[in-house]
């Protein structure tokens, strides 16, 4: 199943990832980036 060619990018410009991911995982802001420890290892 094929995802819709501009279902990406509506995706992206309603849904923070950085928001959604920092739910689950500690994440530290680098620049414009944010960064964080892989949640499927014990690091």
């Amino acid at each position: 199943m094929a995802i819709p060619p501009g279902f990406l990018d509506e995706l992206r410009n309603r849904v923070s990832v950085s928001e959604i991911v920092g739910k689950r995982v500690k994440l530290v802001k680098k620049g414009r980036e944010h960064s964080g420890l892989c949640p499927f290892h014990n690091e």
